[in-house]
């Protein structure tokens, strides 16, 4: 009787684990869908960004990534990991007004093999993005990469940078959609 007990209490806590688990599903799907009421920026972004002042970019363009997720959280990749080692990016988004995003992401930049603490130093950088709600599968971008050298501190914003990467722009990042390749 008493092993029928300690099933009968386990599983009305499976029972009640699985209720849990469907009004919290419920409650992320009712903030996905309200997100859905306008353009939302959640999803992964490809495309690539041209330097406003070739001049002084410290390279001619980059292809990225970058994946923003529904709970505010960015990781970024982009095509310079291995001429200018570094690893990916991660950081924080949010909405600046109806259509427009502000994120801020970091990578560390790594030192030469031997640096006793293998820090080369890191990279702040900004993105400012527009939706467009009549084409929401496509965004406008504007990033500004400051690098800081090993010992200065990037998640000060008063710290100067010791080289200011310049202003990209990438007029049309491309939402990546399973369903239309």
């Amino acid at each position: 009787m008493k092993r029928i007990k300690s099933y009968s209490l386990v599983a009305m806590g499976a029972i009640g684990m699985l209720v849990l688990a469907s009004l919290s599903s419920h409650k992320a799907e009712a903030q996905i869908q309200g997100l859905n009421a306008r353009a939302t920026p959640i999803g992964s972004w490809y495309g690539q960004a041209l330097p406003e002042n070739p001049a002084t970019a410290p390279f001619p363009s980059v292809w990225m990534m970058p994946t923003l997720f529904a709970d505010g959280n960015v990781m970024a990749n982009d095509s310079h990991e291995l001429n200018s080692p570094h690893t990916t990016a991660h950081g924080n988004w949010y909405w600046t007004g109806p259509n427009t995003i502000h994120a801020v992401f970091f990578w560390i930049n790594f030192a030469p093999l031997g640096t006793p603490d293998g820090l080369g130093g890191n990279f702040r950088v900004t993105f400012d993005g527009v939706m467009d709600p009549k084409d929401p599968d496509h965004m406008a971008v504007k990033i500004h990469p400051l690098a800081f050298a090993p010992g200065q501190n990037a998640l000060d914003p008063k710290t100067v940078p010791a080289v200011d990467g310049g202003i990209f722009s990438a007029p049309r990042l491309t939402r990546l959609v399973a369903s239309k390749y």
